[in-house]
């Protein structure tokens, strides 16, 4: 029922088509407490870490000073994370990436490229996540469906993109209304620090994007803090490039946040149903060397 306590260490894995790990290729069972070091994991589609493909809990892995190489879905963690998005006692929890160059075509993520599960306690460090098209993340590329994501840390690394959708935290956000109950998805106590994010549009110092669009419940970004530089084309923000349906209160920017239009110490662009930023703090050049350039948000809409 479960993998736990193995180390894989100076070891190549390749997979020619799909699913990659240093611990696991795919698998259904809980995977925890394992460790690889040095390794350098590769596969077409979906490569991690520990892990190529899971539909379970991903709980206290460590990587370390590791290469992850796919067209589609690399992640230093995971190369995807599945499950039931109904059942809350699947997370991902406790995990760890240091050193590592993780690196996709689209689909790349410091923890996992591609996740439904909520993410706890999970950090990254001094490692550099690239995509030559789209979706690229600090911690993860793409999280659908209703989430929570706290206590998380992105530090001293470089999240960069040739392409769209690209966050210090996270790539990309997309909520479904008919997706995961009731309840909003909520991100707390993000903290990314001394990293650079580079992207063209929707970049952010945490998210790329977030969209949350179901009108009666807002998504909420609550006490998350950005410090580095965020440089992008359109839709550029401190926190957010593109928000929409979402709330933010407690948040901190000191960085350079650049581009060419619709750029934001907090939101580049802030769309429909965003009620409120609030107790927000910006401090560093904000600047669009078109239009719409703000030390909060430098476009709202209704």
């Amino acid at each position: 029922n479960s993998i736990s306590g193995c180390t894989a260490s100076g070891t190549t894995v390749k997979a020619i088509k799909e699913n990659a790990g240093g611990i696991a290729g795919k698998t259904e069972t809980a995977i925890s407490n394992n460790k690889v070091e040095g390794s350098h994991i590769s596969a077409t589609n979906y490569a991690g870490g520990i892990i190529g493909w899971s539909t379970n809990s991903i709980r206290n892995n460590d990587v370390i000073n590791t290469d992850v190489t796919a067209q589609i879905g690399a992640g230093g963690i995971s190369g995807d994370a599945s499950g039931d998005i109904n059942d809350k006692s699947m997370n991902i929890s406790g995990c760890n990436v240091s050193g590592c160059k993780i690196t996709a075509n689209t689909y790349s993520g410091g923890i996992t490229p591609s996740s439904v599960l909520n993410i706890k306690d999970c950090h990254v460090q001094n490692t550099t996540v690239s995509s030559k098209e789209y979706v690229t993340g600090g911690l993860v590329g793409y999280l659908g469906g209703n989430v929570v994501v706290t206590d998380c840390s992105v530090e001293t690394s470089n999240i960069t993109s040739k392409g769209t959708l690209v966050g210090g935290a996270v790539g990309a956000v997309k909520e479904i209304s008919h997706e995961g109950g009731n309840d909003a998805c909520t991100f707390s106590n993000i903290q990314v620090t001394n990293t650079n994010v580079v992207g063209t549009d929707s970049v952010g110092g945490i998210f790329g994007s977030l969209d949350h669009f179901r009108i009666a419940i807002r998504a909420k970004v609550i006490g998350c803090k950005f410090s580095g530089s965020v440089k992008g084309r359109d839709y550029v923000g401190g926190i957010s490039g593109y928000t929409e349906g979402s709330n933010y209160e407690n948040c901190a920017v000191e960085a350079d946040v650049t581009g060419r239009s619709l750029v934001g110490g907090i939101l580049g662009l802030g769309s429909s149903y965003c009620d409120y930023v609030r107790t927000c703090s910006v401090r560093g050049l904000i600047q669009a060397t078109e239009k719409c350039a703000a030390g909060i948000a430098g476009t709202v809409q209704r």
